[in-house]
């Protein structure tokens, strides 16, 4: 039995709502090493050892959630649509979650902390 593979054909809508939610996304799109943490630190230094002891576990519980939300809850999710692009776009969703802000949150963590620190932190 032959299987037929089909494309995904951008330049016809598969419905009212993929391609609104590609175009926000797309305009939203950044990287972190765009974002200039250095005035953080001044901050990051007026905070006691137990709200920046806080404030690393939150930062770690943030990145554990986008971790997972990129590698597991985006593609499951995906798994359930129909269509190309409506895939696509949640992919796309799931490596902002992953590569993305996770990634984020470690240049944050390597602004404001030794990495003996970071890596306690994660443990």
């Amino acid at each position: 039995m032959t299987k037929i593979y089909d494309a995904a054909n951008w330049s016809k809508h598969e419905d009212d709502f993929t391609q609104m939610f590609y175009n926000q996304n797309v305009k939203q799109f950044w990287l972190p090493e765009e974002i200039a943490l250095n005035g953080d630190l001044l901050t990051w230094k007026y905070l006691g050892k137990n709200e920046q002891d806080t404030y690393m576990k939150v930062l770690a519980g943030l990145t554990l959630l986008d971790t997972e939300q990129g590698n597991t809850g985006m593609p499951i999710v995906a798994e359930h649509v129909e269509g190309h692009q409506r895939k696509a776009v949640l992919n796309f969703m799931a490596m902002m979650e992953n590569a993305v802000h996770a990634k984020s949150y470690s240049n944050i963590f390597l602004t404001l902390a030794p990495t003996e620190k970071i890596n306690e932190v994660f443990e």
